[in-house]
């Protein structure tokens, strides 16, 4: 790290990192943004239960570190930090909440009321178009439509379903190349490569495996074929 870092008392870093995340989430929230901070409190207790737990259940071990009951030593030193840490950073714009979570049932929904009731006070809803732009929207759409001496609007296309295909390779890829003939698998695009939206009347054809990526929906899923006309 910088000298000027190294040089600091650990009371001097620490406090410069509290006003630090204040200061950022201070500037969230004057930039629309709500952040909202949960402190799950599991208490000792129930630490060791879940820890026994994760040793006795097979499924469960990879949960287990042998380092974790060097930790559970320094459970009240922790307890500490965390409660300096929500004293110096709560805000009333960015407050925190402290809920048990001894009992998972409880915790979730201790959580899904924070959540709603963030939301109820934001009131999220689409901005409205205001009065003098909504009355040229027509003219707009005219104007638009003219393009191509006159003969209307472009054909509608869609983008293309966004899948991932395992090629045979470790690394699952995207594969976006048309058109592909029936049976043959698509080369790929690298794994690094963005999908690029399809032009018209293209068929994609895709015969391993299929893997949805997070932002598309599971209808996609079980269509090996789709024409995009």
């Amino acid at each position: 790290m910088a000298e000027r870092i190294t040089r600091q008392s650990e009371d001097e870093f620490v406090g410069k990192r509290m006003k630090q995340v204040k200061n950022y989430e201070s500037y969230l929230y004057e930039n629309s943004y709500r952040v909202v901070k949960v402190f799950l409190h599991v208490s000792k207790q129930e630490q060791k239960k879940r820890f026994l737990e994760r040793i006795d259940r097979k499924e469960k071990n990879w949960k287990f570190n042998a380092d974790d009951l060097t930790d559970r030593k320094l459970f009240d030193t922790f307890m500490k930090a965390f409660e300096d840490t929500i004293d110096q950073t709560a805000t009333k714009e960015s407050p925190w909440y402290a809920i048990p979570a001894d009992d998972k049932w409880y915790t979730r929904y201790l959580l899904s009321e924070i959540l709603i009731d963030v939301i109820e006070k934001t009131k999220p809803e689409y901005p409205e178009l205001p009065g003098d732009q909504r009355e040229r929207l027509q003219t707009c759409r005219e104007e638009l439509v003219a393009e191509n001496g006159g003969r209307g609007p472009a054909p509608k296309c869609s983008a293309p379903p966004l899948f991932f295909a395992l090629d045979g390779s470790s690394m699952p890829r995207y594969h976006t190349e048309s058109p592909v003939r029936a049976g043959k698998v698509p080369k790929s695009a690298g794994s690094s490569a963005l999908p690029f939206l399809a032009p018209c009347k293209v068929v994609y054809n895709v015969v391993l495996k299929l893997r949805v990526l997070p932002s598309a929906t599971r209808r996609h899923q079980t269509r090996s074929k789709r024409n995009l006309s």
